[in-house]
């Protein structure tokens, strides 16, 4: 068992991001270090809480941070988000060798994407200039984020996640190859994401507009592929005037996130956020 207090240490391999003090204990079992309590502050930017509890053939990891963006870009999740606060469950499977991957969900509140490259990308390709021009400048604010994930030494995949603001929706599903430092994601993004959450609910008119419950008019469709720092993007322009029924946003948008999915050994996150 070793107990820890450093000053100041870098979050990640290859991060930028330090923690200005960190203190808490761990325990190795010869194999894995299967119970980690760790305490500390990024920067003076918000809290870091890291948590790992052996459970028979697993250990349970729980993530929590005030300044969640810098904690996904360090661990190299997700890039180019500011603030936010975080929460990452999962479990590491550790009877799974050589991999032992690790499963779970991310869910973050009240954050801003800034420059991301992938929606930098899309929303270039889709002609959106005025969202584009708040992403590049003050950034885009975003309510929710939640997004089941398996975790490999090689690979992140990322499965239904979600983010959504007042201004945009957004979804994605595909991996990211941490070796190659490439990704593979596609998703839909819905413009305006307020105005056709309001749209669905007029009586009559709105089922006349977005087809029906769930069904959503105002999207397009997009895939990434390639570098993570320069993706090539496309976008299906022509699913944004596609009839209602071609589309299905608003479930996907309005429903509560769900809680953490159960983890049992063997199991995965449930498909459907």
């Amino acid at each position: 068992r070793l107990a820890v207090v450093v000053d100041a240490v870098r979050l990640g391999p290859g991060s930028g991001e330090k923690i200005d003090h960190l203190e808490g204990t761990l325990k190795y079992d010869g194999d894995v270090w299967n119970s980690i309590m760790l305490d500390g502050v990024l920067e003076k930017r918000g809290t870091l809480k890291i948590v790992v509890q052996p459970d028979k053939n697993t250990r349970r990891l729980t993530v929590t941070s005030d300044a969640g963006g810098a904690v996904l870009e360090a661990l190299g999740i997700m890039e180019n988000l500011h603030g936010g606060s975080l929460v990452i469950a999962g479990v590491f499977h550790d009877n799974e060798k050589p991999e032992m991957p690790l499963r779970g969900r991310i869910k973050m509140k009240n954050f801003h994407a800034v420059n991301a490259p992938v929606l930098t990308k899309v929303l270039a390709v889709a002609s959106l200039t005025g969202i584009l021009d708040v992403l590049k400048n003050k950034g885009l604010e975003f309510t929710r984020l939640d997004v089941p994930f398996t975790i490999t030494p090689s690979e992140i995949h990322l499965d239904q996640g979600r983010a959504f603001g007042t201004s945009l929706g957004i979804t994605f599903a595909g991996k990211v190859d941490k070796v190659k430092d490439a990704l593979d994601i596609r998703g839909t993004v819905v413009p305006a994401y307020t105005i056709n959450r309001i749209l669905g609910k007029i009586p009559i008119i709105g089922n006349i507009l977005i087809g029906g419950k769930g069904e959503g008019v105002f999207a397009m469709n997009y895939k990434a592929e390639g570098s993570r720092e320069d993706p090539k993007v496309s976008v299906n322009l022509l699913s944004a005037l596609a009839p209602g029924f071609l589309r299905k946003f608003f479930d996907v948008f309005e429903e509560e996130v769900v809680s953490t999915p159960s983890l049992e050994t063997g199991s995965k996150p449930d498909a459907k956020p």
